[in-house]
């Protein structure tokens, strides 16, 4: 074998079979179970069973979908409990024939209480409109309006002075990809009002209302545009808003309402005072505001017998226990659901070390991607302890701070880290009592928002989506790194940046250069605690002539180092890079199906490969770091989608590069294969004991 071009080992199946092992891979299990129920919130009404009992209503949307563990794999079913008798009754949805539908129809996004008296239901990722009559507790689907190919969005649902629901769609995919209006008047069937979308380069419409002549909308991106769109003839055009004689700016998000009377309304709150364009006839007929007798929505006179928004009203979903929760005047009190909602296992987004103060003892943080639970595993015994739910936060990453017991966690959206005090109860979302995680008793609480600029020292948003935290030691600096997101000011659309974060002051400058980091997406990170250097891969986004993949250095000021620098091996470009390391001043990532060491982060040249598996996919790798060795650890796919095998072999320190051959490599026995299509993706050691995030599972094993 040739160390000086790369130091490559190939891996053939037959050697796999025959080399005998003594480690022996372990499934610790499945640390995230729950319910996958949606409580329509503020939706309580009258019980159609007992006039003197009220009803909530509930969503059972049952298994994932393992591929994007999003989707609900089946059609949702309604729950309606009864609070005083405690009777429930599951409904499934029928179509319009009264056949049961058992697809999926999407995941539930809006909702709206109509004239009619039945409450509307709209779908992302489907596109469907669902109707729920509460009185004769039926469920059925009306529909998809436009009936596009392609699954579409339906994204926003409100009222006209008719009464009548006008909604919008998304064609998501295919030619003439965007928004959509309509109108359905109750009668089964949907009025169109679009044949191209309502603006090419603004997807998003968020607000919709509608007079006898024109529909009115409000498409947004970065900026924000009102167009009225002619009932008849279907033509539609911009109207020009006017805020102290002069064109309102366009960064400014006003609303439509339609209230009671016969007129729609954009509004905005611009110095804290609400601020009215009376809207007519497809133009703006006044700056008059509604009275403020009338300043209900419209359809609320047809509801103002029933209890729906009642004030005193609470009700919670505790996904963990599966108790509903609930406070109406003198009723108060919980029903067990475990034996009406669906169980789901699901996927880990994240794992951490950190010792346990209140037990004190080394235990794994195992947070779930999709606003999903936590949970805690005892990594001497591997039991599985429930903490509880997350709905703040769709976590993506985790570390233990640096008293080793907080655990801090990050993920989308708004720039949230949230800290879990391993000392205290997990007392988020446990029951009707339990603080908001804005709270300070709150935990985990939130303990800073990187998006905010009034909190940064630099007055600059920072962070939406974070990919990543970690820690410098060396400088008890805490470094978050990730996306800008959709939801940024004008023009950031999804651009990486970083966030670095002093705990002692509590905190932080949002770091971002406009010049290099505008055509990235977040990769991955790591850190050079020796010389205190932020080592940040950016992703290119989708646009020609810009590298694949660059290596950004920083320093712990937020400063850029050198130029960044491409991945490039004998002159090829590396592309997707989601896992780096560094050694000393070696930095080890993973490309593909290949693993890669270039022996200075400050020069690119040199890239050698360090690891390949012929024939076989790289699916994760880390660095695992015990008191005496270094090991790179590899779990690779088997053909035929038989599940992934791991590997591991020391690192020497010749000239910081993996000496490998056939006696370096150990295999572990056994195989990851839960069958769901899903690649093991994350690695992390306690000292001699590896665990790997499966999908629904954990596996771990031993280095000898």
């Amino acid at each position: 074998m040739n160390r000086n071009i790369g130091l490559l080992i190939v891996f053939s199946a037959i050697f796999f079979t025959s080399f005998a092992q003594s480690n022996q891979l372990i499934d610790i299990g499945k640390p995230l179970v729950q319910s996958n129920v949606m409580v329509l919130n503020d939706c309580i009404v009258p019980s159609s069973i007992n006039n003197k009992d009220y009803t909530i209503i509930l969503f059972d949307k049952g298994p994932l979908n393992p591929n994007n563990n999003t989707l609900a794999v089946n059609a949702f079913k309604v729950i309606f409990v009864d609070l005083q008798s405690k009777i429930t009754q599951v409904v499934p949805i029928k179509d319009k024939a009264g056949n049961i539908i058992n697809q999926t129809v999407g995941e539930i996004f809006n909702w709206q209480i109509a004239a009619d008296g039945n409450i509307y239901i709209a779908t992302q990722a489907g596109g469907h409109l669902i109707k729920i009559d509460y009185k004769k507790r039926t469920v059925t689907d009306v529909g998809v309006p436009y009936n596009f190919t392609n699954i579409p969005n339906l994204t926003t649902l409100s009222f006209g002075t008719d009464y009548s629901l006008y909604g919008i769609i998304n064609r998501i995919e295919g030619k003439n990809q965007g928004a959509y209006s309509f109108n359905y008047n109750y009668n089964g069937n949907f009025i169109l009002y679009d044949s191209l979308p309502i603006d090419i380069s603004r997807y998003r419409v968020k607000y919709i209302g509608a007079d006898d002549t024109h529909v009115y909308v409000r498409a947004e991106d970065a900026t924000y545009k009102l167009y009225a769109i002619d009932k008849i003839t279907k033509q539609k055009k911009e109207i020009q808003l006017y805020y102290n004689g002069a064109i309102l700016d366009a960064s400014k998000p006003f609303e439509i309402e339609t209230y009671i009377g016969n007129y729609v309304y954009a509004r905005i709150s611009l110095h804290n005072t609400a601020y009215y364009w009376k809207l007519y006839n497809g133009k703006v007929l006044d700056n008059i505001p509604p009275p403020v007798t009338i300043l209900n929505k419209r359809v609320d006179n047809f509801w103002k017998g029933f209890i729906y928004n009642y004030p005193e009203a609470k009700t919670m979903w505790n996904a963990s226990t599966n108790y509903l929760q609930y406070s109406l005047d003198n009723i108060t009190g919980s029903i067990d659901l475990n034996n009406i909602v669906q169980k789901i296992e699901r996927a880990t987004g994240t794992i951490t070390p950190y010792l346990n103060s209140a037990k004190n003892t080394t235990q794994l943080f195992v947070h779930g991607v999709k606003y999903a639970c936590a949970a805690t595993v005892n990594m001497e015994n591997n039991v599985i302890e429930s903490l509880g739910v997350n709905p703040t936060i769709s976590a993506y990453t985790s570390i233990a701070n640096f008293n080793q017991s907080n655990v801090l966690i990050g993920g989308y959206s708004n720039g949230l880290i949230q800290e879990y005090n391993s000392k205290n109860e997990w007392n988020i979302f446990k029951n009707l009592n339990s603080p908001a995680p804005t709270d300070a008793n709150a935990n985990p609480t939130i303990k800073y928002q990187l998006q905010n600029p009034a909190n940064s020292s630099n007055n600059i948003p920072g962070v939406l989506s974070v990919g990543k935290i970690l820690k410098m030691k060396s400088t008890q600096l805490i470094i978050a790194a990730g996306d800008r997101g959709r939801n940024n000011p004008p023009n950031y659309d999804d651009e990486m940046a970083v966030s670095i974060i002093n705990p002692a002051s509590n905190t932080f400058k949002n770091v971002y250069h406009d010049a290099v980091f505008k055509d990235y997406n977040f990769g991955t990170m790591c850190v050079d605690d020796v010389n205190q250097k932020i080592l940040v891969v950016g992703l290119k986004r989708k646009q020609p002539n810009i590298a694949t993949a660059k290596l950004f250095v920083l320093d712990i000021e937020g400063n850029l180092v050198n130029e960044p620098q491409n991945f490039t091996y004998n002159g090829a470009q590396l592309n997707n890079i989601i896992y780096i390391e560094i050694v000393d001043s070696s930095i080890y990532f993973k490309s593909d199906n290949i693993v890669y060491c270039v022996k200075n982060y400050n020069n690119l040249t040199g890239i050698e490969k360090v690891v390949t598996i012929q024939g076989m996919m790289i699916g994760a790798m880390c660095l695992a770091t015990t008191e005496t060795e270094k090991y790179i650890v590899v779990v690779y796919e088997l053909p035929g989608n038989e599940g992934f095998k791991v590997v591991y072999t020391p690192i020497t320190t010749t000239n910081n590069i993996v000496p490998i051959n056939d006696k370096d490599v150990i295999k572990v026995d056994g195989t990851i294969n839960e069958k769901n299509g899903t690649k093991p993706y994350q690695i992390i050691n306690i000292k001699n004991k590896v665990i790997i995030s499966g999908f629904t599972s954990l596996y771990s094993f031993m280095l000898n």
